[in-house]
C-alpha cells in the first residue's frame, strides 16, 4: 500500500499500537475466510508463473513513481528559496520516500532524512518543515482527486469495502470534486503567506498547486501500474477502472493505521476484484510489495554504500553515509521478518535433498533465532551501536548461508548479501559502545514485532491448514516434517520475545549518572580555587557526574535526562583543557546516542560551541552588582537603605561563620531549613541549584541573621577570589523572621564582600530575561519571549528581574548550546525536567540525623523564592517571601 506522507501524524504509543494490532487481527480473520481452500503450493506456483516482462514493467513503473515524487521536493525547495544540487535532491527524495512508504510515519522518517540532507545545504528546520508540507499536500491533492472521482463514478465499489450506502459515497465524491475545484480557485496566482497568531504557512500559487495535482495523479497511476503489470490475464479489468480500485484499497489501508496497510490492502483488493482467482491475485500483490517496498530499500542501502566506496570522504559520501543507519535499521528489521516468515513455510523439495536430518532441523531453528536477533538488533543499528553492528553483520552472514541451504529465492539471498556488504562499507558509522538494552524499546517497535509474529503465526496456519494438530506434532523429526519444524520454531520465537518483553517490563528505569565521592570532590579543589566566577562551585554539591580533562586541570559537571546529556555551565579550568573537554563531552554524548547540551554558558567562548555543531539560544541574563560602586547613599538606593534601617530597628544582626566552623551550626541550620520547607508546596528544583547537604554546606562560609540570640535566616557563601566575585546559593528563613530579612541579608553580604576586597556580587540568573522581541529574531527567541510574557501565571519572570534590578546590577547573558532544529524542543523539555525534579543525593553524603525532607530538598525559585542568588524571587519589601510558581 502506498503511504501518505502525513500518515505518521496520527499519534503513537500504546493506543496507536493497540489499534494497529487490533485492525490487523480483524483483517486477518477476514482474509482467512477469503483464502479458504487456498494452499501454499498454489500460491508459490502462481508467484513462479509471473513472467520476466511483467516484473520488468512493474519495476519500471515503480522507478517512475519514485522519480515523480521528487517533483514535490523540488517545489518545496523553490518555495523556501533554496537551491540544492539535482543529485542531492533526487537522492534525498528517493531515500526519504522509500523509508516513509515502508514504515508509514513518512512525515517523521522521511522528514528526518530531509532535515539532515537539506540542513547541510543551509535549510533551517522551519524551511524543511515547509518542504515536508509540500510533499504531503502534493500526495493529498492527487489522492483527493482520484478518491473523489472514484466515489462519484463507482460508489458501489467503495460501499463494498468501507460499509456505507452507495448514495452517500456518490454524494461525498461529488462534494469532494467541488471542494477541490473551489480550493484551486481560492489560491492566488502567487504564493501567499497565511498567518494566524504565531502560526505561519506559505500556500502555493495556483499554478504550482495545479502542477502538483497533475504530478500526484500521474505518480499514483504509476504506483498502481506497478501492481497492474503483475495482474494475471484473467483479471479482465482496464487500467482506468483498476486505478480507482487501487486508490480505494490505499485509503482503506490508511484508515486502518497498520504499517504500509499490511493485510488491509490485500483484503480490500480481494473484495474489489472478486472475478480474479484469489491465489493469483495474492501472488501479484506479494510481488508488488517486494518491488515497491523492498527493492527501493535495497537501492537506498546499496547506493549510499557504493557512493561512499567511491567518494572517499567527499561531501556526497558523508551525506549519504549519514542516512545508512536509519535505512539499515529498516532493512535489518525486514530481513529478520523474512527469516521468521520463511521459517513458517514449507521447505522446497530441493532444499531437503540429501541434507542430514540433524543439520536440517538445526539450520531451520537457527534461521528463526537469527530472525528474532535481527528484529532486536535493528534498534541498535538505528542508534549506531557498534556491538549491534558486529552481531548484525554476523547474523546476516549466517542468514545468507542458511538461505542457500534452504533454497530461498536468489533475489532475497542477494538482498541479504547486499545488506551485509553495505553494513561493512558503512562500518565507521556504527561506533557507539553503549549497551543495546540501555534504552527501552518503543511501543512502535513492539507493535511492529507483534505484527511480524502475528503474521508468522498466520502464515504457518495457512501453509499447514491440511495438517491436523496433535500434541505429538511438536516432537516429530523427519525430513518431510515441515509443520513440526515450523511449530517448534514459532514456539522458540515466542519464548525468546516473551523473555525480552518480561525483561523490559521488570527492569528499573535508567538512573542518574554516577556521582563523585568526597575524595573526587576534594581533588577538584585546585581547579576550583582558580575560578573567576562562582557558578562552578556547584560541583561541590556532588549531585552531578564529573568528566575531567586528561591533564586533570579542568572538568565538566553533567547529568542525563531524557534523550539529553546536559552539562552545567562552561567547562571549568584552563583554556586548553576547556576546549578539549568540550569535544570529549560532545563525543561522550554522541557515543551514547544522546543530545549534547551545555546549559547556562557564558558569552566568552560561543564560537567554540558553534564549532561543535551546536546551536545557541539565549535563556536569560545574570544580575551582577558592581561592589566598587555599591553603597546605600543617594536617592537611588533609598529603598535599600530603608530596608536595612528597618531590619536594624527590629534588632537583626549579621554574622559571618567561617567554613571550618559551619559544622558546629549544622543543627541550627537544619532547624531553619526544616521550618522553611514545611511551608512549601510542590517539588523543589535541582541541578542548577544547591540544597541542604551537610558536607556541601561545610565547604563554604555561612552568613546568619540573628534576632536576639536566635538565628532566623542563613545563606551559604560562594567565593571566587581569583575573579573577585561572591554570591549566595542556599537561603532559608524561619516563619517568624521579620519582613525584609532576606533584603537585609543580601545588603549586609554585599557590604561585607566590598570590605573584603570583592568587586562583584552575583545575584543569579533571571530566566528568559532580555529575550529579543523583534519580528526578525529567531523563532526560538520569539517563542521564549512569548513564554516569558504570557507565562506570568506560572512563573513571575518579570517580578524576578524587577527585584534584582533594584540593586542596580549590570546584566550578563547566559545561553543554551544544543542541537538545533526540531531536536531543540526535546532538549528544552529535558532541561526543564532535570531542573524540575532531579535531585541526586548519594547516600554517603546524607546526614542520618537529618530529616528526609531537609536532606532531599532545597530552596529555589519555584519552591519558595528566598534563594535570590540562584534564580529565585524573594518577593517584595512589604510582604513575606512568597512562592512565584504554584
Amino acid at each position: 500500500m502506498k503511504d501518505s506522507p502525513g500518515s505518521g501524524g496520527l499519534g503513537s504509543g500504546p493506543a496507536r499500537a493497540a489499534i494497529s494490532i487490533g485492525a490487523l487481527i480483524l483483517v486477518t480473520i477476514a482474509l482467512e475466510k477469503s483464502f479458504h481452500g487456498l494452499t501454499w503450493g498454489h500460491l508459490r506456483a502462481d508467484i513462479h508463473a509471473l513472467s520476466w516482462s511483467a516484473l520488468a514493467a512493474s519495476t519500471a513503473a515503480m522507478l517512475l513513481s519514485y522519480g515523480l515524487l521528487t517533483v514535490f521536493d523540488w517545489q518545496g525547495l523553490r518555495a523556501v528559496g533554496r537551491k540544492v544540487s539535482p543529485l542531492r535532491m533526487f537522492g534525498t527524495a528517493f531515500m526519504a520516500n522509500a523509508l516513509g512508504h515502508s514504515l508509514g510515519f513518512a512525515s517523521l522518517t522521511g522528514g528526518a532524512i530531509r532535515l539532515k540532507a537539506y540542513g547541510d545545504s543551509g535549510c533551517t528546520a522551519g524551511e524543511v518543515g515547509q518542504i515536508v508540507f509540500h510533499t504531503t499536500t502534493g500526495f493529498l491533492l492527487g489522492a483527493w482527486a482520484l478518491s473523489a472521482l472514484t466515489a462519484a463514478l463507482a460508489p458501489e465499489q467503495l460501499a463494498a469495502v468501507l460499509w456505507s450506502g452507495v448514495a452517500l459515497w456518490r454524494a461525498l465524491g461529488v462534494a469532494g470534486l467541488i471542494a477541490l475545484f473551489a480550493l484551486l480557485l481560492a489560491l492566488r496566482p502567487t504564493a501567499t503567506l497565511v498567518q494566524w497568531h504565531k502560526f505561519r504557512l506559505t500556500l502555493p500559487a495556483r499554478r504550482d498547486a495545479c502542477i502538483a495535482l497533475v504530478v500526484s495523479v500521474v505518480e499514483l497511476a504509476c504506483a498502481a501500474a506497478t501492481l497492474y503489470a503483475l495482474l494475471p490475464s484473467s483479471a479482465m479489468v482496464t487500467f482506468g477502472s483498476f486505478l480507482g480500485l487501487y486508490v480505494i484499497a490505499v485509503l482503506a489501508g490508511l484508515i486502518s493505521t497498520v504499517p504500509a496497510g499490511l493485510g488491509v490492502f490485500e483484503w480490500a483488493m480481494l473484495r474489489l476484484m472478486p472475478q480474479v482467482n484469489a491465489s493469483e491475485l495474492l501472488a501479484s500483490i506479494l510481488v508488488y510489495r517486494a518491488i515497491y517496498y523492498v527493492l527501493p530499500l535495497v537501492i537506498g542501502i546499496a547506493a549510499p554504500a557504493a557512493v561512499m566506496l567511491r567518494a572517499r570522504g567527499r561531501t556526497i559520501g558523508r551525506l549519504l553515509g549519514d542516512t545508512i543507519p536509519t535505512l539499515a535499521a529498516v532493512a535489518v528489521f525486514g530481513a529478520g521478518a523474512w527469516l521468521l516468515f520463511a521459517g513458517s513455510l514449507p521447505l522446497p523439495r530441493e532444499a531437503r535433498g540429501d541434507t542430514p536430518l540433524a543439520l536440517l532441523e538445526v539450520s531451520h531453528l537457527t534461521a528463526s533465532l537469527l530472525g528474532v536477533a535481527l528484529l532486536v538488533l535493528a534498534r541498535g543499528i538505528q542508534r549506531r551501536n557498534h556491538g549491534a553492528w558486529v552481531l548484525t553483520f554476523g547474523a546476516l552472514a549466517g542468514a545468507s548461508v542458511l538461505s542457500t541451504l534452504r533454497s530461498d529465492p536468489p533475489l532475497l539471498t542477494a538482498a541479504t548479501v547486499i545488506l551485509a556488504l553495505a553494513l561493512w562499507i558503512g562500518r565507521r558509522r556504527f561506533y557507539r559502545p553503549a549497551s543495546l538494552f540501555e534504552s527501552r524499546f518503543s511501543w512502535i517497535w513492539w507493535r511492529n514485532v507483534a505484527t511480524v509474529v502475528f503474521g508468522t503465526t498466520w502464515l504457518m496456519l495457512f501453509a499447514y491448514r491440511h495438517v491436523p494438530y496433535q500434541h505429538e506434532l511438536l516432537w516429530q523429526f523427519e525430513a518431510a516434517g515441515d509443520a513440526p519444524r515450523a511449530l517448534r520454531a514459532l514456539v522458540v520465537v515466542v519464548v525468546v520475545l516473551s523473555a525480552i518483553a518480561l525483561r523490559e517490563l521488570l527492569r528499573p528505569a535508567r538512573g542518574a549518572e554516577s556521582t563523585p565521592d568526597n575524595a573526587t570532590l576534594d581533588a577538584l579543589g585546585p581547579v576550583l580555587e582558580q575560578v573567576t566566577e562562582t557558578q562552578p562551585l556547584l560541583a561541590y554539591l556532588g549531585d552531578k557526574a564529573i568528566l575531567r580533562s586528561k591533564d586533570q586541570r579542568g572538568f565538566i559537571m553533567y547529568q542525563s535526562a531524557g534523550h539529553s546529556l546536559i552539562a552545567m555551565g562552561d567547562p571549568v579550568g584552563e583554556a586548553a583543557s576547556r576546549n578539549h573537554l568540550r569535544w570529549a563531552f560532545r563525543e561522550l554524548a554522541d557515543r551514547r546516542g544522546l543530545n549534547c547540551v551545555f546549559y547556562q554558558i557564558g558569552s566568552q567562548d560561543l564560537e567554540r560551541y558553534l564549532d561543535l555543531g551546536l546551536s545557541l539560544v539565549k535563556v536569560g541574563e545574570e544580575a551582577i552588582v558592581d561592589l566598587d560602586s555599591f553603597s546605600l547613599e543617594g536617592g537611588a538606593r533609598a529603598s535599600l537603605r530603608g530596608a536595612r534601617n528597618r531590619a536594624l530597628r527590629e534588632g537583626l544582626r549579621f554574622v559571618v561563620v567561617p567554613a571550618e566552623e559551619v559544622g558546629k551550626w549544622l543543627q541550627e541550620l537544619k532547624r531553619i531549613s526544616d521550618e522553611w520547607l514545611q511551608d512549601k508546596v510542590g517539588a523543589e528544583k535541582g541541578f542548577s541549584l544547591g540544597y541542604f547537604v551537610p558536607s556541601y554546606l561545610c565547604r563554604f562560609p555561612c552568613v546568619l541573621v540573628f534576632r536576639g540570640d536566635r538565628a532566623v535566616a542563613f545563606a551559604n557563601l560562594w567565593l571566587a577570589p581569583a575573579g573577585h566575585e561572591l554570591s549566595v546559593d542556599l537561603m532559608r528563613q524561619t516563619r517568624d523572621a521579620p519582613v525584609g530579612v532576606m533584603d537585609f541579608l543580601l545588603i549586609e553580604t554585599m557590604l561585607w564582600g566590598k570590605a573584603q576586597g570583592y568587586r562583584a556580587f552575583n545575584l543569579g540568573m533571571a530566566p528568559l530575561s532580555g529575550m529579543a522581541r523583534h519580528r526578525l529574531a529567531s523563532r526560538w527567541q520569539r517563542l521564549l519571549d512569548l513564554i516569558a510574557r504570557r507565562g506570568q501565571r506560572f512563573y513571575n519572570f518579570e517580578g524576578l528581574r524587577r527585584y534584582k534590578a533594584k540593586f542596580a546590577p549590570h546584566w550578563r547573558p547566559r545561553y543554551l548550546a544544543a542541537p538545533g532544529g526540531l531536536a531543540l524542543a526535546g532538549v528544552l523539555l529535558d532541561v526543564t525536567r532535570l531542573i524540575g525534579g532531579a535531585r541526586v543525593i548519594p547516600p554517603a553524603r546524607i546526614d542520618p540525623s537529618m530529616s528526609n525532607q531537609a536532606a532531599g530538598t532545597r530552596l529555589d525559585s519555584q519552591a519558595g523564592g528566598a534563594q535570590v542568588g540562584r534564580d529565585r524571587d524573594v518577593g517584595s519589601d512589604r510582604a513575606r517571601l512568597r512562592r512565584v510558581i504554584p
